[in-house]
C-alpha cells in the first residue's frame, strides 16, 4: 500500500513539474520562435473590401493566402477614422483622449507616450519604420522609438503634390531592410497610403477595376504585400515573424452622404481589417466578437512575454490567437472631433458585439447584427440600452482623457498647405469631451463639409474662380464660419484682387478679432495698396496679439520706413531683430533704416548679420560693398561685388559697379583694370552698345590701362549715345573725361 502510494505521489509530482515547466516557458518565453514583429498597416482600408472579408471579387489574393494561415479577425474597430491619430492609437495601444493626438491637423504624439518601438527596442529589437505619407513624417512624433524612420520619398504620387509614396516604391525599401536585416532580431513597421483618396491606381489595376479604382488601389497594395511576403519567405524569415496586417480606418465611399472619411465614425470609415499569424501556425481562424485596434501593443507585449505598459486601453488577443474562447464583452471607443471645426457636436461612440452608441446632438444607436449599414436608428426604442452605453462611453472617458500640451503642435503655412492637399482640413477642435445639445448636430452638416471638402480641391487644381463661387454660396449659408473669409481672401489675394481680399479678410476679423495672421495680412495688402497707415494700425493690432512675434514687428518697420520715419522704422526693427536674432529680412531692413539715417558703421552691422544668416543674399552684397567703398575700402568693396556676382551673375548693376570700382582705383593691381574692360565690354555687347553709361565705364578701363586711343573712341560714342537720348548732363560728364583721355590721363574720382 505504501509502494502503490508513493507510487502515485511521483506521479503527481512529475505532472506537477512537467505542467509548471510548461507555464514557465510559457511566461518567460512568451510564444516559441518569434524571431521579427511586423506590422503592414494599409491606409484608408474598408474590412469588407479584401476578400478574404467577403469582397465579392477576388481582389486581395495575396492578403487571403496569408489569412489562410493565419487568425482572421472579422469585428476590429478603429478608434478614430483618421490616418495620424489611428496610427498613433495602433502604436501605443492608447486611444486619443489619452495619447492626445486628435487629428491630422496641429497634433503630435507628445514623448510622455510610449510606442511599441520604443517597448522592443528595450528589449533587443533593431527597430525600423517606412512610412508613405507626410501625415506621418518625423515632425508628428511617431517615430519615438524607431533606428530608422523612412520618409524620404524618392518617387512621390503624381497626384499628392509630394506628399505620398507609391506602394511600389515602399516595398522595394522594405525589400533592402530584409536583405539587410535577415540575421537580426527586428520590428518593422510598413504603411502603405495607395488605397486614399484619389484612387489612381497604376497599371493593370486601373484597367482591371475601372469602376472601382478604389478596389484598384486595395488589388495594387496587395500585389505589393505579396512581394514582401515572398522575400519572406525566401530570406527564411515569414514562419519565424509574429506577422500583424491591419487597417487604420476605413472609407465612406459616399455612405451617409460622406465621399471619404475623417468626419463620420459609421462602421464604413472605423472597421478594418486585422490579421495575426504567429510563427509555427498554417491552418485558418476566425474570431468575431469585438476587437479593437488598440489591441494590438499588447498582444505583441504578450507574445513576446513582455510586460506591457499598465496604462493601455488595448486588450491582449494571445488567448484567442493561442485557440481559447473569450466570452469577454468588449466596449470599444471612437470618436471624431471634426464636425467641431465647423460648429457642431463632435461625434463619439461604444460599440459592443451587437450594439453602437453615438453620443452627439441627436445621438443615435444601431443594432448592428440586423443594421449593419446603420440605417435605422433606434434611440427612441430603446432608451435604456442607450443610457446603459452612455454610462460606459463615460467611465471610458473618464479614465482615459490626458491632458499634455506637448500634444499642440504649432504648424507653419506649408504644412497646412500640405495637410489641405489630402484633404485634412486646418481648424481648432473642441477636446472637452462634453456635449452641448444647442451645438449642431453633424449629419446636418455633412453636406457643408463635402463643399468645403470640394472648394478646397479646387484651389488645389487652380480653379480659383470655381472655389470661390462655391465658397461664396456656402457663406451665405453659414455667414460666422470664418475659415470661408479666410479661404476667399487668400484666393483674390493670389488673384492680385487687393481690395476684394482686403473685404474677405476684414469680414474674418470681425468674426474673430484675434487672429495675428490675418490682422498682418490685411497690414501686408494695405502696403501693397499704398495705404501706409491703415498697414501700420493693422500690424499695431497684430503686435498687441504676440508682441514678440519678428514677422510683425519686422512689416512695422518697413511700414514706418515707407513714411520715411525712420527713427520708427529702427525702433520696430530692432525690436524684430532682438525677438529673432537669425532673421533675415529683419536684419536687412533694419540695416535699411540706420543707412538712411546715414548710421552707416550700424548699418554695416546689420547687412553684415544678414549676409551671415543668408549666405546668398545678394543685396546685402551690394549694400556693404556701397558702404565700404564710400568708407575709401574699394579692395573689400570689391570683394562683395564678386560675390554678389557669384550668387547671381545677371546683375548688370553689379557688374558696372564692379567695373567701375576696378577702373577708377590705380592702386589696385593691374589685373583688375583687364577686369574691368572684360566687364565693361560684356556689359556693351550685352546692351547692343546702346547704353552710353556702360560705354563711358569701358572708356574709362580703356584710359585705366593706357590705351587713349580706344578711350578717345569709346568715350565719343557715349557722348553721341547720350545727347541722341537725351541726358546732357551725363554727355557733358563724359565731355570732360574726353578732354583728360586726349591728354594721355585716366579719369579718377575727384580729378574733374
Amino acid at each position: 500500500m505504501k509502494k502503490v502510494f508513493n507510487f502515485l505521489t511521483l506521479i503527481i509530482l512529475i505532472a506537477l513539474i512537467a505542467v509548471a515547466a510548461v507555464w514557465f516557458l510559457l511566461k518567460n518565453d512568451g510564444t516559441p520562435g518569434i524571431q521579427n514583429v511586423i506590422i503592414i498597416s494599409i491606409d484608408t482600408c474598408r474590412a469588407d473590401h479584401l476578400s478574404c472579408y467577403g469582397y465579392p471579387e477576388k481582389i486581395t489574393p495575396n492578403i487571403d493566402a496569408f489569412a489562410g494561415e493565419a487568425c482572421l479577425f472579422k469585428n476590429t474597430v478603429s478608434p478614430v477614422p483618421i490616418t495620424l491619430p489611428a496610427h498613433c492609437s495602433l502604436l501605443t495601444g492608447t486611444i486619443p483622449p489619452y495619447n492626445g493626438v486628435h487629428s491630422n491637423v496641429a497634433y503630435q504624439l507628445a514623448p510622455s507616450n510610449i510606442t511599441l518601438a520604443e517597448i522592443l527596442k528595450s528589449n533587443g529589437f533593431q527597430t525600423a519604420a517606412i512610412v508613405s505619407t507626410f501625415v506621418l513624417e518625423k515632425q508628428f512624433g511617431l517615430d519615438q522609438g524607431f533606428d530608422m524612420y523612412d520618409n524620404e520619398y524618392r518617387d512621390v504620387h503624381p497626384s499628392r503634390f509630394g506628399n505620398e509614396r507609391k506602394g511600389d516604391e515602399a516595398t522595394n525599401i522594405a525589400l533592402e531592410y530584409l536583405g539587410k536585416k535577415h540575421d537580426s532580431k527586428f520590428f518593422l513597421f510598413l504603411h502603405y497610403y495607395d488605397p486614399h483618396l484619389d484612387y489612381t491606381p497604376p497599371e493593370p489595376f486601373a484597367s482591371k477595376f475601372p469602376e472601382s479604382p478604389y478596389a484598384g488601389e486595395i488589388a495594387f497594395t496587395d500585389h505589393c504585400i505579396g512581394r514582401f511576403i515572398q522575400k519572406l519567405k525566401e530570406l527564411d524569415l515569414y514562419e519565424s515573424a509574429l506577422l500583424i496586417v491591419v487597417g487604420d480606418h476605413g472609407e465612406m465611399l459616399g455612405e451617409h452622404g460622406e465621399e471619404d472619411h475623417g468626419f463620420f465614425i459609421y462602421e464604413s470609415a472605423i472597421k478594418v481589417p486585422l490579421i495575426i499569424k504567429l510563427p509555427g501556425t498554417n491552418k485558418p481562424k476566425t474570431y468575431s466578437k469585438l476587437v479593437g485596434l488598440v489591441d494590438v501593443v499588447p498582444t505583441v507585449c504578450s507574445a513576446l512575454n513582455i510586460e506591457p505598459p499598465a496604462h493601455l486601453q488595448g486588450k491582449d488577443l494571445m488567448p484567442i490567437l493561442r485557440g481559447d474562447a473569450s466570452t469577454e464583452d468588449r466596449h470599444i471607443y471612437s470618436e471624431c472631433l471634426t464636425p467641431n471645426q465647423f460648429g457642431g457636436n463632435s461625434l463619439m461612440s461604444v460599440s459592443t458585439d451587437i450594439y453602437k452608441y453615438i453620443q452627439t446632438t441627436r445621438s443615435e444607436l444601431y443594432d448592428l447584427k440586423k443594421d449593419p449599414g446603420e440605417t435605422n436608428n433606434l434611440i427612441e426604442k430603446k432608451p435604456q440600452h442607450a443610457r446603459i452605453l452612455q454610462d460606459k462611453l463615460r467611465q471610458i472617458l473618464q479614465h482615459a482623457v490626458r491632458k499634455d500640451p506637448n500634444s499642440k503642435l504649432a504648424m507653419d503655412p506649408e504644412t497646412i498647405k500640405r495637410l489641405e492637399s489630402l484633404g485634412y482640413l486646418a481648424g481648432k477642435v473642441d477636446e472637452e469631451f462634453t456635449f452641448d445639445t444647442d451645438k449642431e448636430d453633424p449629419k446636418d452638416l455633412i453636406d457643408f463639409h463635402v463643399q468645403f471638402h470640394l472648394a478646397k480641391a479646387l484651389v488645389e487644381k487652380k480653379q480659383l474662380d470655381q472655389a470661390t463661387a462655391v465658397l461664396e454660396k456656402l457663406s451665405s449659408q453659414r455667414p460666422t464660419y470664418v475659415e470661408i473669409f479666410f479661404d476667399l481672401g487668400t484666393i483674390a489675394m493670389h488673384q492680385h484682387k487687393y481690395d476684394q481680399s482686403a473685404i474677405y479678410f476684414e469680414k474674418y476679423i470681425k468674426l474673430k478679432p484675434d487672429n495675428k495672421k490675418v490682422l498682418s495680412t490685411l497690414g501686408k495688402i494695405r502696403m501693397t495698396q499704398g495705404k501706409v497707415d491703415q498697414a501700420i494700425n493693422y500690424f499695431l493690432s497684430a503686435m498687441q496679439l504676440d508682441p514678440n512675434d519678428a514677422a510683425i514687428l519686422n512689416n512695422l518697420s518697413r511700414a514706418h520706413f515707407e513714411k520715411g520715419e525712420y527713427e520708427l522704422a529702427i525702433k520696430y526693427g530692432g525690436m524684430a531683430v532682438a525677438a529673432e536674432p537669425q532673421n533675415p529680412g529683419a536684419n536687412f531692413n533694419l540695416a535699411l533704416a540706420f543707412e538712411k539715417q546715414s548710421v552707416l558703421e550700424q548699418a554695416l552691422k546689420y547687412y553684415i548679420k544678414t549676409l551671415e544668416v543668408s549666405p546668398d543674399n545678394a543685396r546685402a552684397c551690394n549694400k556693404i560693398a556701397f558702404i565700404l567703398f564710400n568708407q575709401g575700402k574699394p579692395d573689400q568693396a570689391i570683394g562683395y561685388c564678386r560675390r554678389s556676382l557669384k550668387i547671381n551673375p545677371n546683375q548688370l548693376e553689379m557688374m558696372h559697379n564692379l567695373a567701375q570700382l576696378q577702373a577708377t582705383n590705380p592702386q589696385l593691381p593691374s589685373a583688375n583694370i583687364q577686369e574691368a574692360i572684360s566687364l565693361s565690354e560684356l556689359l556693351c555687347r550685352i546692351t547692343n552698345n546702346n547704353n552710353p553709361v556702360f560705354m563711358d565705364t569701358l572708356a574709362i578701363s580703356y584710359a585705366a590701362a593706357g590705351d587713349f586711343n580706344k578711350a578717345i573712341e569709346t568715350a565719343q560714342k557715349a557722348i553721341n549715345l547720350a545727347n541722341a537720348q537725351g541726358n546732357d548732363r551725363l554727355a557733358v560728364q563724359i565731355t570732360s573725361r574726353l578732354d583728360l583721355y586726349k591728354q594721355n590721363k585716366p579719369f579718377q574720382p575727384g580729378s574733374q
